[in-house]
């Protein structure tokens, strides 16, 4: 079991400038994913992140796997932030200062914000009738292909089975392309993912891998098709 502090959510009690510190704090020490948007229904990710370092002022980013920055994105101009961490999301607006480069890849740095806002959605979760395939591939290495079996899935991420002697990289934290078709949609899903856990699956020789799919201005289309799948599945 991992030893990082676990993100406890804003109390109501807690002024709203002590809770964002707890949760930045939190989120330093866990190097907490962020995503950046242009518009406030966050249905165009221009940039996704991961917090490398802070202090009482700043915050400092390096690009994750899928950080590509759109095309003609003004970073000095506020955009809306989402800060993933421990299982909750947090948002909250600000511009991004660009930074030299580094080994990591892009480099941002960003005012450390005072207030941030506790995201609360619903999530609807489609749990498949039969054994749908999935093909997981990932992103870095010449590692090939491997074959899983869907058992769940939301519009942020899915559940699968795998056998439980498969290595091929895909352990937690693992960065990769997840690729499957739903039942009455002939059109293939292939979104970039991350696992974020992977655990004994209750049956002899099987492990199952909870993937959270990745932020990506290239995908967005793709997850929308997703979401519109998914209210079919659950209606």
């Amino acid at each position: 079991m991992s030893n990082t502090p676990a993100l406890s959510s804003p109390s109501d009690e807690a002024s709203p400038a002590l809770a964002a510190e707890a949760v930045i704090d939190t989120a330093i020490r866990n190097q907490a994913r962020m995503t950046f948007y242009q518009d406030a229904d966050r249905t165009r990710a221009v940039l996704t992140a991961r917090i490398v370092g802070g202090d009482r002022d700043s915050l400092d980013l390096a690009g994750t796997g899928t950080s590509a920055l759109a095309a003609g994105i003004d970073v000095t101009r506020p955009m809306h932030a989402v800060l993933c961490a421990g299982g909750r999301q947090y948002t909250f607006e600000t511009p991004l200062e660009r930074m030299p480069t580094s080994a990591a890849g892009p480099s941002w740095r960003l005012a450390r914000p005072s207030h941030i806002t506790p995201l609360r959605r619903r999530f609807q979760r489609a749990r498949l009738r039969t054994s749908t395939p999935v093909s997981l591939r990932p992103m870095h290495g010449d590692r090939s292909s491997c074959s899983a079996v869907l058992l769940n899935i939301t519009a942020d991420g899915v559940a699968c089975r795998v056998p439980a002697d498969l290595e091929n990289g895909i352990a937690k934290d693992t960065a990769l392309w997840i690729r499957f078709t739903l039942a009455e949609d002939n059109e293939p899903y292939e979104l970039p993912a991350e696992v974020v856990y992977r655990a004994a699956g209750g049956s002899p020789g099987q492990d199952v891998v909870g993937l959270k799919f990745l932020e990506h201005h290239d995908t967005v289309s793709i997850k929308q098709r997703l979401q519109d799948a998914l209210r079919r599945y659950c209606e």
